[in-house]
């Protein structure tokens, strides 16, 4: 809140990480509702009249007000064929999504949907070698794992592939001293 009230709706280009966060805003007579950059926590809408509801979950949206459960037939065709629905849709024509980077404002005059952050397209790299490109892949990835790093111990999901234990050992390698403890299943079969 601390920082929102420094920053205004800025505030989200500064949160690295998964979030969602809904505000009223009273010096701006606004509701402001932000989703994180790639997200990966949910945040859905409904406009019903004077009111506006929101959410975490599709599912409490339905249960919250009836009405709302009119299917969406774009977004199912679109899932049929493999597609994603169009941003800000869901399976759902009386519910919408706050896009990944998206900031949602309401005010008495309007509902208004903007986005914060997008993904940018990278220059492609035209590296002379394997090591070279597993160089550049190594230092993006420490970049990544160091600002995820927490002040406490940490608990990695080992699957027994490569993604689960190259996180571990990056871990590792940008924070040695924190303590990593290791989980695994395994099922009956």
């Amino acid at each position: 809140m601390a920082l929102y009230v420094r920053n205004g709706k800025e505030a989200a280009r500064l949160i690295a990480g998964p979030f969602a966060w809904i505000i009223w805003d009273a010096n701006a007579k606004e509701l402001v509702a932000v989703r994180d950059r790639i997200g990966i926590q949910g945040l859905y809408y409904a406009a019903q009249g004077t009111q506006i509801i929101l959410a975490n979950r599709v599912e409490l949206l339905l249960r919250s007000a009836a009405g709302l459960g009119t299917p969406n037939l774009r977004s199912i065709a679109a899932h049929i064929n493999a597609e994603p629905p169009l941003d800000g849709e869901t399976f759902y024509a009386k519910i919408n999504a706050v896009v990944p980077g998206g900031i949602l404002s309401v005010t008495q005059k309007e509902i208004k949907l903007t986005r914060y952050w997008r993904v940018a397209a990278q220059p492609t790299l035209n590296l002379t070698s394997d090591a070279g490109y597993a160089d550049r892949f190594r230092e993006l990835l420490f970049k990544v794992v160091a600002e995820y790093v927490p002040a406490k111990e940490v608990g990695v999901t080992l699957s027994g592939g490569m993604d689960s234990t190259t996180v571990a050992a990056a871990l590792k390698s940008v924070s040695p001293d924190i303590p990593l403890v290791a989980f695994s299943w395994v099922s009956p079969e």
